[in-house]
């Protein structure tokens, strides 16, 4: 019943972290597993959603601060040429342009640190109230509005410093 009623939340805060469907499923199972595992410690202090919203950002902080995800960071390479054929149609080039910025942004949010990247996706990306996020993150409201101001900074200079505008 639980699962059924937070998967999707879940695994779309996952998603937008990530960017891989494959991988974003695999975190989310992760989640619901160690929710099962550590039920016993929700004191319920807070809504069962918030401390599943807890979980899920531990376990893609803790992707990202793994050596898999270091790893796959350095081999992956992505081929401007290939894509920048000249048989491609103005609809074509602009899906490429599309797919080109949206690489570039899941790499500038995955390079901010944790704290940034938290509050940013739960705000910007969820939609989520700053009062549920200072919640989430057992941080005081005005640490939320900071952080997701100086995240905002942090990932336009990253995008504009990558080319993308």
């Amino acid at each position: 019943m639980v699962v059924l009623e937070y998967k999707e939340m879940v695994f779309s805060m996952i998603m937008r972290q990530v960017g891989d469907r494959t991988l974003s499923e695999e975190l989310t199972q992760e989640t619901f597993v160690k929710a099962y595992l550590h039920l016993k410690s929700f004191r319920g202090e807070a809504r069962l959603g918030t401390w599943i919203t807890r979980i899920a950002l531990n376990e893609a902080h803790n992707y990202f601060a793994s050596k898999r995800f270091k790893e796959q960071r350095q081999n992956e390479s992505f081929s401007a040429a290939a894509h920048d054929a000249p048989q491609n149609t103005e609809e074509e080039t602009q899906m490429i342009e599309k797919e080109k910025w949206l690489i570039r942004f899941r790499e500038a949010l995955a390079g901010l640190k944790p704290l940034f990247r938290e509050v940013l996706v739960l705000c910007a990306l969820e939609g989520r109230s700053y009062e549920e996020v200072a919640q989430v993150l057992c941080i005081p409201l005005g640490t939320v509005r900071s952080r997701l101001n100086k995240a905002r900074l942090l990932l336009r200079d990253a995008l504009l410093e990558g080319g993308v505008q």
